[in-house]
């Protein structure tokens, strides 16, 4: 048992250090593959795909995803931007496993690739997620390259404000030029900004600065391209010869480091200038150079340009003829891609196709499982809401219940109220009879006058009265206040609010009337007073006794 033990313990320490040695054999290879990438795109390529073919014996997905970033990015350069499109989006189907830094990159060249063949909408979003994951990361030059990708989408899309904002916080972001790869993103930024600046003497001495800063940084394998860009520059200027000289030496640049991907649009260049400077001949001459190797997204061009040239040159059927190339191609580009996509994939990611196949599946069964969580939620949220809806409603009803069932009782009070005031006026006089004998006649004045209803005058005041009953006001106030327990105002406002019941109860077009009516003929000021003394006497609003007095009323009918 012991033997066996160790057998296994041999085997296991034996496989991890083959998968160590690997490990380091695909970092070496790699180290390899970006020092070519700035000066031997051809040899980039292959120190990239011995290290991507190692790397799948691996279970290391990180270690794989910066294979195909060095396999795509070398590709990229040389102009294979179907391909790199494809091998990075298997880094994209990865995602969830993949270190920030690797899936940044990966948004990274996705974005330029999908920016040099014209996706200006899909480039966009891939660079604003890239920029999302170089923020958590903390990575500015890969940010400033990102919104550097974003200026180049908006100046091809003639918008140079947005372009030149973007090109601005690419710079801003952009504050070490240490590493060739910084100095890359300035170039190009740069680059950029001089593209839109109106001013030649500003761009040309920027572009020329760009080729020296390229060199000293050992970034060579951009100056072709700054070249060639100088080159359109010139053209836009109408100065061919410089266009003319430009692209020569982007060509020439171009063939030293094995650039495939910039010949063919420089021989388009200079096919340019020549068709611009309508010597034909010449710019059929460079067009024909420039097919062979021109990619599918630039051939179209090549065959429009060829056509017009042949037509200046009163060649009419070769015209047709590049002009019916022209229209096929367009027609077919899209499906010649797809074809292309599918070769590329078939030939190269037979493996990697059936690890997308389980990977699409598992998010697919995580799509589900996420689904149905949502769904659960939703019926639990929807569930709760109703059993609140549900006791709310419950609530409100038995609080409105509670109040109607009191407001009844009040209604029922004041009735009695009524009634209890009718014996008591009959036996007023009766009670003054027994009151202290320096009240008794003034109590009995006080109680006809009330009876005379004065208290219904408007302008009736403590004063008015005292004089009335033929008193001082402090001596009728002390009695008023001694004898009913309450103040004059109080004291008035009950006889006036005990008149309105009574009219209520007796009289039905009374009942009918405004409450504005109701508060003015009962001796108020105001409607507002007139409320504020009735809820205080009887608890109720005068609107709501009224229609409860309506409603027995028309029961009783």
């Amino acid at each position: 048992m012991m033997r066996i033990t160790t057998v296994f313990m041999v085997l296991y320490f034996f496989t991890v250090n083959i998968s160590a040695q690997k490990s380091k054999q695909v970092d070496s290879l790699l180290k390899l593959s970006e020092k070519y990438w700035t000066n031997n795109a051809d040899s980039s390529y292959f120190y990239a795909n011995k290290a991507i073919f190692i790397a799948k014996s691996l279970q290391d997905k990180n270690l794989l995803a910066r294979t195909r970033l060095a396999l795509a990015s070398s590709k990229l350069t040389q102009g294979g931007y179907t391909f790199s499109e494809n091998t990075l989006l298997l880094n994209v189907l990865d995602s969830t496993s993949l270190h920030d830094e690797i899936l940044g990159d990966t948004y990274k060249f996705l974005g330029y690739t999908l920016y040099q063949k014209k996706k200006y909408s899909e480039s966009s979003k891939v660079f604003l997620k890239g920029i999302s994951i170089y923020e958590k990361i903390g990575d500015s030059v890969g940010i400033a390259r990102l919104y550097n990708g974003l200026g180049m989408i908006q100046y091809k899309l003639k918008r140079e404000v947005e372009a030149e904002k973007n090109y601005e916080k690419a710079l801003d972001y952009n504050k070490s030029n240490k590493g060739y790869k910084d100095v890359c993103t300035y170039l190009s930024t740069q680059m950029s900004m001089a593209d839109l600046s109106k001013n030649r003497n500003v761009a040309e001495k920027t572009y020329l600065e760009s080729v020296v800063l390229a060199a000293e940084s050992g970034a060579d394998f951009f100056i072709p391209t700054i070249y060639r860009q100088l080159s359109d520059y010139y053209i836009n200027q109408g100065n061919y010869a410089n266009a003319i000289s430009y692209a020569k030496k982007s060509f020439s640049e171009s063939a030293r480091m094995k650039l495939g991907g910039e010949e063919c649009l420089v021989y388009k260049n200079i096919g340019a200038v020549y068709f611009l400077k309508e010597e034909y001949k010449k710019a059929i001459e460079y067009y024909f150079k420039a097919l062979p190797s021109s990619r599918a997204e630039v051939r179209d061009t090549i065959y429009k340009q060829l056509s017009k040239s042949y037509y200046r040159l009163n060649d009419i059927k070769n015209g047709e003829h590049y002009f019916n190339e022209f229209l096929k191609h367009s027609d077919s580009i899209h499906r010649l891609q797809n074809e292309k996509t599918v070769a590329d994939i078939v030939e190269k990611y037979n493996s990697d196709k059936k690890d997308m196949e389980i990977q699409l599946l598992q998010h697919e069964n995580f799509n589900v499982s996420q689904e149905n969580k949502r769904k659960k939620t939703q019926l639990i949220a929807t569930l709760f809401l109703v059993t609140l809806l549900l006791f709310v409603s419950y609530v409100m009803w038995k609080f409105f219940k509670r109040e109607k069932e009191q407001n009844n009782i009040l209604y029922a009070k004041n009735q009695e109220l009524v009634l209890l005031n009718k014996k008591t006026k009959e036996t007023s006089s009766k009670k003054i009879l027994f009151e202290q004998e320096a009240n008794k006649e003034l109590l009995l004045q006080l109680e006809n006058v009330m009876n005379s209803n004065l208290f219904l005058d408007k302008k009736l005041t403590l004063s008015k009265l005292a004089k009335t009953l033929n008193t001082n006001t402090s001596y009728l106030s002390n009695l008023i206040n001694n004898h009913y327990q309450k103040n004059f105002t109080d004291f008035i406002n009950k006889h006036r609010i005990t008149y309105v019941l009574s009219r209520l109860e007796i009289d039905e077009v009374f009942r009918n009337y405004t409450i504005e009516h109701i508060s003015d003929s009962s001796g108020f000021n105001s409607t507002s007073a007139f409320y504020k003394a009735f809820k205080r006497h009887t608890g109720l609003t005068p609107s709501y006794y009224i229609k409860q007095r309506l409603k027995n009323q028309n029961s009783k009918v």
